[in-house]
């Protein structure tokens, strides 16, 4: 008998008969978990969820909790891949998703004030058949510091609504909701580069209202 081998009667107490062609159900009382909803690059989602649900028990939840950065950084970017048929998860959504979603919404909502006040200061008249008035440059001033908040609000809420996306794939109920989503994305990248053109006219149209300042003192 060799030193790594034992007799087939020297059993351990341990140790029982078992029939392969009769499997057991060692795992009755650990059923699979379904599957999961978070995007390829959201590793650590159900650990962090878990996480932020027992802050939310106790009120602890934090601006931070609801930006849902992903967990990996690297190319290329893994997609997600469909099921045939569409299958939306989870259902209901958690209570999470629903605060990242309003998040989102806010976010790209939020840029109303920026849109009037940038816009009406590209209304203010200047030129030379213009005669300048001190609050002429107050307010094309003011639309550029909102026109500059505005690329900073588009890019964030085309960001988080993009991310939305990519941390919870299966979120919405069908494939056109989907591609209605990531249109809305497109719009806010838009957005972002109307107010930057904005901004650079109204810089222009500053320098033009400064000229004219000096040439009427």
């Amino acid at each position: 008998m060799g030193l790594f081998t034992r007799n087939k009667r020297d059993k351990r107490a341990s140790e029982t008969e078992y029939d392969i062609r009769e499997p057991r159900a060692a795992h009755a009382d650990h059923p699979r978990p379904p599957p999961s909803y978070h995007g390829p690059h959201f590793e650590k989602g159900p650990a962090q969820e878990a996480i932020w649900n027992s802050r939310r028990e106790n009120h602890t939840v934090t601006p931070e909790d609801i930006r849902g950065r992903s967990h990996s950084f690297h190319d290329p970017i893994r997609h997600h891949e469909y099921s045939s048929p569409y299958e939306k998860r989870p259902v209901p959504w958690t209570a999470r998703m629903d605060e990242e979603y309003a998040h989102y919404r806010q976010q790209c909502k939020s840029n109303a004030d920026n849109k009037r006040i940038s816009n009406a200061a590209k209304d203010v008249k200047v030129g030379k058949n213009i005669v300048p008035e001190a609050s002429h440059g107050s307010q094309i001033r003011d639309g550029i510091e909102k026109a500059r908040a505005g690329i900073i609000q588009a890019n964030r809420g085309g960001q988080e609504r993009a991310g939305f996306m990519n941390k919870y794939p299966r979120a919405y109920g069908s494939s056109q909701a989907i591609e209605d989503h990531e249109k809305q994305v497109g719009q806010q990248r838009k957005s972002a580069a109307n107010y930057r053109n904005t901004e650079g006219f109204l810089k222009t149209k500053y320098q033009q209202w400064e000229s004219r300042m000096r040439e009427t003192r």
